[in-house]
């Protein structure tokens, strides 16, 4: 079976989509070596030449991504004699192929407009992908049955065509020692105290209400509890949402609000496991990857109490009303003071994401290539 992927995003960002765009093929290149994938991008990949059964096609893009996929990329795999093309990124060619895979990882933009920065001529563009990965999509495959739920009610598509497969975080994330925190992790503290918030910085993250309840946390504990924001500082410009920028830039909470920007994932994974509690409040996810990479590090964590959050997380996290500032703010403090419960978290926390390997999801993924090819 010849399987070919779209990679055309490695390298362009920083965000989920190069990090499960990479263990899949790797968890795929590992489980199945009879498995013949060709990645397709307008680059260079070094790091899969190596790989026996991966086969790099670099195609020229001297013209709009649009183009690209719509045009050379189709070529490109027509000449490899692919079975099945796989777009893991939330995209799809305009025409039909014979068999396609596109991983959607959420609809947030239909489903919580009212949180994104999008302008009507995007949000029609969006619609418009989706549209065409419901018409030209064999399987879709989403992050979780939450997501799932959601992809059913929009696309009106029978359950079937629609499979939920979770994600995982590597082996990279794991505990550490004290003192390799320490070293890895130069931008804080000797036994700093902080609250953790990772991912991307936009409007349906939450941000305001968390800075909001670690501002309470400050005054009802009277210690020097800071909020450490991981995530692409330079997203911060531009946006139309300007009274949660002027929020974290206020005179108030500057001084505990720290923007620590893009991570190098060694200073990340040191983070994690020096942090107090990692706080994911946001209003919508369609996994919340974060979540797990902090339990693997043996960190508390809280999420808000929703779908996805009770699915990603089991009955192992501390759950919290988004809209509810004293809420979140009430939920940190109950870590910070009381150890036994904090231990507690952190013991479920690391046995939970045992439940989440790429083992499984490359396992899920490669049933579903079967499938529709017809193996089984």
């Amino acid at each position: 079976m010849r399987i070919g992927i779209s990679c055309i995003v490695l390298h362009r960002n920083r965000r989920g989509f190069e990090t499960y765009i990479r263990q899949l093929i790797k968890g795929l290149a590992e489980l199945d070596k009879e498995l013949e994938i060709y990645i397709y991008s307008d680059h260079e990949l070094p790091e899969f030449e190596n790989i026996q059964n991966v086969k790099v096609r670099v195609v020229a893009n001297r013209i709009k991504n649009f183009f690209w996929r719509n045009i050379s990329l189709p070529l490109c795999a027509m000449r490899d004699k692919i079975d099945i093309m796989h777009f893991p990124d939330n995209s799809v060619w305009l025409f039909p192929w014979k068999r396609t895979v596109v991983t959607l990882h959420d609809i947030s933009p239909v489903i919580c407009k009212k949180y994104h920065l999008t302008a009507w001529w995007m949000l029609i563009l969006v619609r418009l992908i989706y549209w065409l990965i419901k018409q030209n999509a064999q399987v879709v495959i989403t992050d979780s049955r939450s997501s799932k739920k959601d992809i059913d009610r929009y696309f009106g598509a029978p359950s079937q065509k629609v499979v939920s497969i979770p994600l995982y975080c590597n082996e990279e994330f794991r505990l550490l020692a004290p003192d390799v925190c320490r070293i890895s992790t130069l931008d804080v503290d000797k036994g700093e105290q902080f609250v953790l918030f990772v991912g991307a910085i936009d409007p349906r993250k939450n941000l305001v209400n968390l800075v909001k309840a670690v501002e309470i946390v400050r005054k009802r504990w009277k210690k020097d509890v800071r909020l450490l924001i991981v995530g692409e500082y330079k997203r911060l410009k531009g946006l139309r949402f300007t009274r949660r920028k002027e929020l974290i830039y206020h005179e108030t909470v500057k001084d505990f609000v720290r923007m620590m920007g893009y991570m190098d994932k060694n200073k990340l994974v040191a983070l994690y496991n020096m942090a107090s509690v990692c706080v994911l409040p946001s209003f919508y996810e369609g996994f919340g990857l974060p979540v797990l990479e902090a339990m693997s590090c043996g960190t508390p964590v809280i999420v808000s109490d929703s779908d996805w959050g009770r699915e990603i997380t089991g009955d192992n996290a501390l759950f919290v009303d988004p809209e509810n500032v004293v809420d979140i703010a009430e939920k940190i403090l109950i870590i910070l003071k009381n150890n036994d419960i904090a231990d507690s978290l952190r013991a479920k926390g690391l046995l939970h994401v045992k439940n989440y390997s790429a083992k499984i999801t490359a396992s899920k993924t490669l049933d579903v290539y079967k499938k529709i090819f017809g193996v089984v």
